[in-house]
């Protein structure tokens, strides 16, 4: 499934880390960690994107699952295929690794130095406790960062780390007068997985130095944690139209910290909702009307759509300009959903008309 990369042009690879530890039995979702990452070697940029394991997406065999239990008789190959699909970009390499060999990098290069904001005491991510403030972190000191998934914050927090992490691992790694970068790559089968060559990774190496002269951007998949129409499970879902606008910033090279765009204030009180079953399931639309209602918006009313069409996105339509924020605060506060401008297409008694769509009841 990777793609072959275009000679001077910028190239993306899949990045997972799997950061489990093997001497307890259980396991979460959360210690595996995926990033798209952008290399421009002429722009000496690097774009670290996080997709939270849990995000579902399309799969090869068809199937609609998350990164933490897509089937993996599937193979690695499908994973590249629909990160490759979710985010809209050829993949053209792939890295892997885990929890063992994360800390062995860490070590070799002779820990990494990083601001910790909060403590981190999590049981699950490990015995020890890294107080708040700057610490040279040793591998093990750092899975514990790593793992932590009850920190302030929560998960943008953890991803965070995960980062700024990998930046300045790979900083030291390739500080000139270091030799963490060359050890890695000597052995590379002992801290990586990867379709990369160990002369193919010197030269990309050799690329970038010195380390401190690399730009990171770094970003996250625009998601929200919501409840299925269907029988209100927990969903993580795409923010659609934010994470389109998002990957057009990483496509072009540009800090997509730059694309958020400011909701201004909006009273969910004041705000009257039509919600419309498009996905042709039983309850959709009332079970939506529901969460809406919980979430302070004024539902009027919740039915089927009238022409009998399978909708495939979900559609937050606004009918009037001055109500665009009260359609992105639905859109944001659900987790799903592409806003529309109405106009003289739809009419409602409502401010907002939310269409469910196949990609909602999931």
């Amino acid at each position: 499934m990777l793609v072959d990369a275009q000679p001077g042009q910028p190239c993306y690879v899949l990045c997972v880390a799997d950061f489990a530890d093997r001497r307890y039995s259980y396991d979460k979702p959360s210690n595996d960690a995926y990033m798209l990452a952008r290399i421009d070697e002429q722009a000496r940029t690097v774009t670290l994107v996080t997709i939270p394991s849990e995000i579902g997406m399309e799969f090869p065999d068809d199937g609609y699952y998350s990164l933490a239990d897509y089937p993996r008789e599937l193979g690695e190959d499908a994973a590249v295929y629909a990160v490759s699909k979710f985010a809209g970009v050829p993949i053209s390499h792939y890295v892997r690794t885990d929890a063992a060999r994360v800390a062995a990098m860490c070590d070799l290069v002779g820990g990494v130095t990083m601001d910790v904001t909060h403590e981190i005491d999590d049981p699950e991510a490990g015995s020890t406790v890294v107080k708040p403030g700057e610490h040279q972190l040793d591998g093990e000191e750092a899975l514990v960062v790593l793992r932590a998934t009850n920190v302030a914050g929560g998960f943008e927090a953890t991803a965070a780390y995960r980062m700024t992490f990998t930046t300045l691992l790979l900083r030291k790694a390739l500080d000139s007068t270091g030799i963490g970068f060359a050890g890695i790559v000597s052995d590379a089968s002992r801290y990586i997985d990867t379709d990369w060559t160990a002369s193919e990774l010197l030269s990309l190496g050799d690329a970038f130095r010195p380390g401190d002269s690399i730009t990171f951007y770094q970003c996250i998949v625009p998601y929200t944690k919501t409840a299925s129409a269907k029988d209100g499970s927990p969903v993580y879902r795409c923010i659609e139209s934010d994470w389109r606008t998002l990957m057009e910033a990483v496509s072009q090279g540009r800090d997509p910290a730059s694309t958020e765009r400011e909701i201004g204030e909006v009273n969910q009180k004041e705000v009257s909702v039509e919600v419309r079953n498009g996905a042709q399931i039983n309850g959709a639309a009332g079970n939506l009307g529901n969460m809406l209602s919980e979430l302070g918006y004024n539902v009027l009313s919740v039915g089927n759509v009238d022409d009998g069409t399978m909708y495939p996105e979900t559609l937050v339509v606004y009918t009037r300009e001055e109500l665009e924020d009260a359609a992105l605060s639905i859109v944001r506060d659900i987790g799903a959903g592409r806003v529309v401008n109405g106009g003289d297409f739809y009419s409602s008694n409502a401010d907002v008309i939310v269409i469910i769509g196949v990609d909602w009841s999931t």
